[in-house]
């Protein structure tokens, strides 16, 4: 009998960004560097963001208490100068994360900035990553700054 595991066992990265961004349920992290963290959509932070850096070594296994899991993951590539950097890793709630709404749109910013409000996500790089929820009919606008590079 083939047992998967449940979740993404030990593995390594090194040089880029990964924002893991979780709708329903949660994750369990530990590296290299002796982090662990638990983080997800019941807890106090929805997010993490890992700078790999140098390298690490590590593992993100779902929580067993949420039957359901919706999440995403973005990789973000770093500039060359930082790729060698020592690791670092942040987890982001509502505090770090801001939410711009309007009649009828909400944007949470994770990372960079809409409207005045500041992710205090460590960017190295101008961007945004922004969630955005428009309610039927309604309508949402964002004005590309031109430092900006890709959509």
């Amino acid at each position: 009998r083939f047992i998967l595991p449940e979740g993404f066992p030990a593995h390594p990265h090194r040089g880029f960004t990964t924002l893991t961004y979780i709708m329903r349920g949660g994750f369990r992290h530990r590296d290299s560097m002796g982090i662990v963290q638990e983080y997800g959509r019941n807890l106090p932070h929805h997010s993490q963001w890992l700078f790999t850096g140098a390298g690490l070594l590590h593992e993100e296994m779902f929580l067993p208490k949420e039957p359901q899991q919706e999440l995403y993951q973005l990789w973000v590539n770093v500039p060359s100068q930082h790729k060698l950097d020592p690791p670092d890793v942040h987890l982001l709630g509502d505090s770090e994360c801001p939410r711009v709404a309007d009649a009828s749109s909400e944007t949470i910013v994770l990372a960079g900035d809409y409207q005045g409000q500041v992710a205090s996500t460590p960017i190295m790089s101008d961007m945004a990553i922004l969630h955005v929820r428009i309610e039927a009919g309604g309508t949402w606008s964002y004005t590309l700054p031109k430092s900006f590079e890709t959509v």
